[in-house]
């Protein structure tokens, strides 16, 4: 009994150190401390549910069924990896793309392994399209591009690891060779040298002011100068074309008010013309009024005219 009992504190302690390990997205860290727990205790249900949600976060779904399926035969009541299975029974294409994603990763393997690196990281970006947390498609593709001496985008892949699973062992090394042939160690190193290479101030140190460096009546003058140029700038820049707008307002004003007399104007010129023409109609009927009485007494204008013309051609007796 007693040994029984030690057996599940140690297998609760490893237990322990692996869902710390999880909780830090060390999973490959965490995923060894929980078969360790389960080497010692497999009935711990919570380190084996534990290290299935590890897999399915790795890509490795076939690996997390299996850990959820013992643990449900293990363990069936009141076992939360019922709800994890249903889960999946629920969304059958979750199933069917993660056995083709298993299939074309071996493809891609074989396909590397006959020195068909094109159709194997073709192979592989298709995997990481549908499962973008695939680990092991990710170092594998990151390796075809290394052999390729393709640095960066090898970089990329292990850096997309290494946010899934920040201590893969595997991704940690050829991060390294990446580095080391990017150039990045050199200045992460550099960059480490200059953050612990200052020491540390003392009490007794006393810092020394620096010496003021006098100006030459040359710099002073050159100083001035320049100092000179700047307002000049900032006059031409800021001054000028405010009052260049302001003179265009005026102007503009002056301009509206020439062009309202104009149109004043225009307009008085324009009733003239109309008050003219009205009294030329005016006059034109009644000329046309007068002609037409006129013509109208033709026997009384030529009685008149026949009296006027005997009075001229006979004069008069003179007693």
């Amino acid at each position: 009994m007693k040994y029984d009992v030690t057996l599940e504190r140690i297998a609760n302690c490893y237990y322990n150190l692996g869902l710390e390990r999880a909780r830090l997205r060390d999973l490959s860290g965490a995923a060894e401390l929980l078969k360790k727990a389960l080497h010692y205790d497999k009935y711990q249900k919570e380190a084996r549910n534990l290290l299935g949600l590890i897999f399915f976060e790795m890509g490795e779904v076939a690996d997390a069924l299996v850990q959820w399926v013992i643990s449900m035969n293990l363990l069936p009541e009141d076992n939360i990896a019922d709800y994890y299975l249903d889960e999946i029974q629920r969304k059958p294409a979750i199933l069917r793309i993660c056995s083709d994603n298993v299939k074309r990763y071996n493809q891609a393997l074989d396909y590397a392994q006959h020195n068909n690196a094109d159709l194997a990281v073709f192979q592989l970006n298709q995997v990481i399209a549908d499962s973008p947390n695939y680990v092991k498609a990710h170092i594998l593709l990151a390796l075809l591009y290394m052999k390729r001496n393709d640095w960066v985008k090898a970089g990329k892949s292990l850096y997309l690891v290494l946010k899934i699973d920040r201590n893969n062992p595997k991704a940690l090394v050829l991060m390294d060779i990446v580095k080391k042939n990017t150039g990045r160690a050199e200045i992460e190193q550099n960059r480490l040298k200059n953050v612990f290479s200052h020491r540390k101030m003392m009490d007794d140190d006393v810092m020394m002011p620096q010496e003021i460096k006098q100006l030459s009546p040359w710099s002073v003058s050159l100083l001035l100068l320049l100092g000179a140029v700047i307002a000049l700038f900032v006059y031409y820049l800021l001054m000028l074309p405010a009052g260049i707008r302001t003179a265009n307002a005026k102007n503009n004003q002056v301009l509206i008010t020439y062009t309202e007399k104009l149109d004043a104007a225009n307009q008085k010129l324009s009733n003239l013309e109309e008050e003219n023409k009205k009294s030329s109609r005016a006059m034109m009927k009644q000329r046309q009024i007068w002609i037409a009485t006129r013509i109208k007494m033709p026997p009384l204008w030529r009685s008149i005219k026949a009296w006027s013309t005997s009075i001229m051609h006979c004069p008069r007796e003179i007693f």
